[in-house]
């Protein structure tokens, strides 16, 4: 069973802790997945435009799922270095830019209450990454892939960049 998270993200370009705890922080916005963390022009961008250490947070309940007691965020990408947390507790890490991964949470929500979903993603390319190897040989391609959240390197955009899974046992 699959669920779309793309709508009702909060996005910061600054990522803080009380950000992480789901506290109100100045310049926050709601944001529709896949989203970019700045847009910056393609005749020129520094580094300094686009990398940050941004967050992205949802709060949710987990949807009545029959004979699937395990649960699975699905991402299409992220770019680059992802931190996942779920209620404050540690979920997974992820490194590449704009590639998929998927990170367990059975065991870190609440199944009758409200969770916090939360992703604190640092933009900063860096060589080796995949997907990113490319854009450090030509620096011209490099401004074009700015940090972001469920992005993807297809010409059309995924129905679903991020989807809860549930699995049986």
């Amino acid at each position: 069973m699959k669920h779309s998270f793309c709508d009702g993200w909060e996005f910061t370009r600054h990522w803080t802790e009380a950000f992480g705890k789901g506290l109100p922080v100045p310049k926050q916005e709601v944001v529709r997945l896949p989203h970019t963390c700045r847009e910056v022009p393609l005749h020129y961008a520094s580094p300094a435009d686009y990398e940050m250490v941004c967050g992205y947070r949802k709060r949710f309940q987990v949807p009545p799922v029959q004979a699937a007691p395990r649960l699975f965020v699905r991402f299409d990408g992220a770019a680059h270095q992802a931190v996942v947390r779920v209620n404050g507790k540690l979920a997974g890490q992820h490194r590449g830019g704009y590639t998929g991964f998927a990170v367990e949470i059975t065991d870190l929500v609440d199944r009758e209450g409200e969770n916090l979903l939360t992703v604190q993603l640092d933009t900063e390319g860096r060589p080796g990454y995949p997907a990113l190897w490319l854009c450090h040989r030509l620096p011209d391609l490099r401004r074009a892939v700015p940090g972001g959240l469920a992005g993807s390197d297809r010409r059309k955009p995924p129905d679903r960049p991020v989807r809860l899974h549930a699995h049986p046992a």
